[in-house]
């Protein structure tokens, strides 16, 4: 597997899902701590196979970053938990 890419603020448990996925086979996790910061237009998607997103993130509307997700071409297939 690739890479997983988290977007949630709460620390500990971002590392803990970290540890978690490297440890059953993805090589890289990247994690966006600060959601309002993420320009999902800009972004490369290249070789991320699954989006992990915290929706408890009370400055960002993360309903509104999946709609981002989902309009854009490299990354309207990758799955989201």
């Amino acid at each position: 597997m690739n890479k997983a890419v988290i977007i949630g603020s709460a620390n500990l448990l971002n590392i803990k899902i970290e540890n978690l996925l490297l440890s059953n086979g993805f090589k890289s996790v990247e994690i966006f701590k600060n959601p309002s910061t993420l320009n999902v237009k800009k972004h490369v998607w290249e070789n991320t196979e699954c989006f992990i997103i915290d929706l408890d993130h009370s400055e960002t509307d993360l309903v509104a970053v999946i709609k981002e997700l989902r309009q854009q071409d490299t990354s309207k297939s990758i799955p989201i938990i």
